[in-house]
């Protein structure tokens, strides 16, 4: 094959996609692998393409984004902010969107609310003057909240330098 037939057959396989404003540009291999929307759209049994070409499709561009990264990479959108928590509302409008292009994998990631354990928190707690010391891993949907206990112990020192603790002067070793 010619340097100019590769070139022709590259520009054969890429696929521009229209939503509202912005446009996409992938190909034909990445959209039909996993999407059932996608390979019924380009089968080549009806001729739905724009005069450019391109083919429009009623969708949120912004949404679509992580889609297209999943799409190419397999790559599952994590939507997590370290203040915020999940971002359940987006979790739910990308749901709407895997099942209107059909996309069961992605589909099943916020379905099945599998994000919840696609990372973790990890939490622990030292005592500064004490031995204790605690640690947690936790989804990321838990919340945290410490409520630091003072108490004030008696502590005799013998001029020996043993120490004693709770009131008792005998339980000195």
């Amino acid at each position: 094959m010619s340097p100019s037939q590769s070139s022709l057959a590259a520009k054969a396989r890429r696929i521009t996609l229209q939503m509202g404003e912005t446009r996409f540009v992938t190909t034909r291999e990445t959209l039909v692998t996993e999407s059932i929307f996608f390979a019924s759209l380009l089968s080549g049994r009806w001729d739905n393409s724009l005069p450019d070409g391109s083919y429009f499709i009623d969708a949120y561009p912004t949404l679509f984004e992580h889609i297209l990264r999943y799409l190419r990479r397999g790559v599952l959108p994590i939507f997590y902010d370290i203040n915020k928590g999940h971002d359940h509302a987006l979790y739910l409008a990308l749901l709407e969107e895997a099942r209107y292009f059909q996309i069961a994998r992605l589909q099943g990631w916020p379905e099945n609310k599998q994000y919840l354990h696609a990372q973790a928190v990890k939490c622990s707690v030292e005592e500064v003057e004490g031995t204790r010391y605690r640690s947690k891993t936790l989804p990321t949907d838990t919340r945290v909240e410490h409520y630091p206990r003072w108490e004030a112990r008696k502590v005799y020192v013998y001029p020996g330098g043993t120490s004693c603790h709770r009131d008792n002067p005998k339980s000195a070793a």
